[in-house]
């Protein structure tokens, strides 16, 4: 089964739109009613919905994570985008994404508990 994502605010709504093209499912915050919503409703968001969160906002989630990993919760997941991917560079973000769907849906990788994403 495909991975389906949740992107946070930072990311341009264009890699969304990239990834719905290519067959992923893939939502945006940035431009949504969620857009500003805290961090912890984010998460709560994306693991009702069965969503992998991506952020290139480690500082906030990574503790998140932390909590979610020592309180034995299960989610989805969540992927730390690296700065060598550009938020300037849809394409690339939403290329390197795309590749990692594909590991993700094999079963090759997990990001239960978190994953970076360098390209």
């Amino acid at each position: 089964m495909s991975p389906r994502f949740l992107l946070d605010e930072h990311i341009s709504p264009k890699v969304a739109g990239i990834l719905r093209n290519s067959g992923f499912d893939a939502a945006a915050v940035a431009g949504s009613p969620r857009a500003r919503r805290a961090d912890p409703d984010l998460l709560a968001d994306a693991v009702r919905e069965g969503r992998i969160l991506v952020t290139y906002n480690t500082a906030d989630f990574e503790p998140l994570l932390q909590a979610v990993v020592k309180d034995h919760r299960r989610i989805p997941g969540l992927i730390f985008v690296s700065a060598a991917i550009p938020t300037s560079d849809p394409g690339r973000l939403a290329r390197a994404l795309a590749r990692l769907a594909g590991r993700l849906a094999k079963g090759e990788v997990t990001a239960m508990y978190g994953l970076f994403l360098s390209d």
